[in-house]
């Protein structure tokens, strides 16, 4: 008898699965493919066609401060000048806000997520350490810094639960802190986010009138301080919201010019806003770094 095409091996167009003869094709299309090519029939067997898996985006690390609750403690030390303030990311793609919504909230666990987001030691460069926090809100500025935040305070009697980290220095100069406030409803976040302009313009006053006053402390002879305007920085869109803001204050003495940059940067997303507040000379932590920063921050949250 003459060899048919029908009799040669076949492979199932379909699927691509290698059948060993035509009555092996005939039986393979009728039994896995028939419901698939002419609808369902109860009782036939049916084979789906696995679908290839689909891979959840990755959330890049999501990295706040509000301004109205925070008590940054940073310390300013050169040519014998003191300044210290009371209270107050991942680096290179920006962190788009999921989906996904915060668990409902409750003061505990508003709390514990506040610690958990704040900045730790190891998310800084090698070379930082920790500072302990000055007791009594007796250090020169603390009380300039304090009127700002409590004029300016959209979270009062809100039952925002508030974390605040410890100081972070690096030599010479640099200091860093980082603040977290959950709040109860993100009406609440959005007002906290948005005394970041008022708050800033009132510390930009407040610095001006504490070097004329001499409240940052007396500067050594022939040494002088100028604080500049505040000046909007570029930020990664982090969250829902994201803002930087920055204060230099230049000083000069005998051999020369040191400007030294205070960076705000604050992000919000939904009821959670976070803050990091950084004193440095541009080079010790740089605006990559604080960026990162914030977003280490960001990535904990939910």
């Amino acid at each position: 008898m003459a060899t048919t095409l029908r009799d040669l091996k076949k492979s199932c167009p379909i699927c691509g699965e290698s059948l060993a003869s035509s009555g092996a094709y005939d039986l393979h299309v009728a039994q896995a493919h028939r419901a698939a090519d002419h609808g369902s029939e109860s009782g036939a067997p049916q084979q789906s066609q696995p679908s290839p898996a689909v891979r959840p985006p990755a959330r890049p690390p999501s990295s706040p401060l509000p301004l109205l609750a925070f008590v940054m403690a940073v310390v300013l030390a050169i040519a014998g000048v003191a300044v210290v303030i009371d209270r107050s990311g991942r680096h290179a793609r920006p962190v788009v806000a999921a989906n996904t919504l915060q668990p409902p909230p409750s003061p505990a666990g508003n709390k514990a997520l506040a610690d958990r987001i704040a900045l730790k030691l190891e998310d800084f460069p090698s070379g930082w350490r920790l500072e302990p926090h000055e007791s009594g809100g007796n250090a020169a500025g603390s009380k300039e810094i304090s009127d700002c935040t409590d004029s300016i305070d959209a979270t009062k009697g809100q039952n925002t639960q508030t974390a605040r980290s410890p100081s972070f220095t690096a030599p010479p100069f640099s200091t860093a802190e980082a603040s977290v406030d959950v709040n109860p409803t993100v009406a609440v976040a959005k007002a906290d986010f948005a005394t970041l302009d008022p708050v800033m313009s009132c510390l930009h006053d407040a610095f001006n009138k504490a070097v004329a006053s001499g409240a940052f402390g007396i500067l050594p002879k022939g040494v002088t301080a100028k604080v500049g305007p505040v000046e909007t920085l570029a930020t990664f869109p982090y969250g829902d919201q994201s803002a930087a803001r920055r204060i230099t204050m230049t000083i000069q003495g005998p051999g020369g010019s040191i400007p030294l940059s205070f960076d705000v940067r604050l992000m919000r997303r939904q009821r959670i806003v976070a803050a990091l507040l950084a004193l440095t000379n541009g080079s010790t932590l740089t605006a990559d770094q604080e960026q990162e920063l914030v977003g280490k921050m960001a990535a904990r949250m939910p």
